[in-house]
């Protein structure tokens, strides 16, 4: 079974949709029962790069969401904005199920991607950002050196989580621990010292922002 019909199959589980159908090679046609039909196109990507999505608009077929399979598959940042620009939802296959209930999909992106670029534009110290990652984001500070910033939203940040994100993502100044609940381990911590990585929670991240 190809990942698309694999997709297929869940996709009949939602509530909310009325048929989800094969659309060309690469795209599912989904019809849903109260807000206007979509076609979604699914990747099966370890990382998805900008020539990714480049290549999928080069199809010439009409498209208003873009989903990555793999749970551990990351998205580039140039692949990010050339979606954007485009005005398409983007995620893995949970933020398609989440946009489904949605009754615009274009545009879509996980709340806590849109509620960190929210909080970094409105930051006084922040000039501007760029995304690396879809979880690694640049931030560009008036008078102040840039800093890299790696987004975990995990319940309680262990040391392996610390790991992962360097292997997935490489150096990294700061890990802002996104999900409100929930803490950080010591072991984590302890990681952190050797890795030269700080842990933060939002609200200390917000503060780290004014020091160097």
């Amino acid at each position: 079974m190809s990942i698309r019909d694999w997709a297929i199959q869940q996709l009949a589980k939602h509530t909310e949709i009325h048929s989800a159908l094969p659309h060309g090679d690469f795209f599912v046609a989904i019809e849903r029962k109260e807000y206007e039909p979509f076609s979604c196109a699914i990747l099966n990507e370890r990382r998805v790069e900008e020539q990714t999505v480049e290549w999928l608009l080069s199809l010439g077929i009409e498209m208003q969401f873009i989903t990555n399979m793999p749970k551990k598959g990351v998205w580039t940042g140039p692949a990010i904005s050339v979606v954007r620009e485009y005005g398409l939802g983007w995620g893995g296959f949970g933020d398609l199920m989440s946009a489904i209930n949605h009754e615009e999909v274009r545009g879509f992106q996980k709340k806590e991607f849109s509620f960190v670029e929210r909080g970094l534009t409105q930051h006084d110290r922040v000039s501007h950002y760029e995304r690396i990652f879809d979880r690694v984001f640049d931030v560009f500070r008036w008078d102040l050196p840039k800093i890299r910033v790696t987004l975990l939203y995990e319940y309680d940040v262990t040391a392996e989580h610390v790991r992962q994100a360097r292997e997935v993502y490489g150096d990294f100044a700061v890990v802002v621990k996104t999900n409100p609940n929930g803490g950080v381990t010591e072991n984590a911590r302890g990681v952190g010292d050797e890795l030269g990585v700080e842990i933060l929670k939002w609200g200390q991240f917000l503060g780290r922002l004014n020091r160097a």
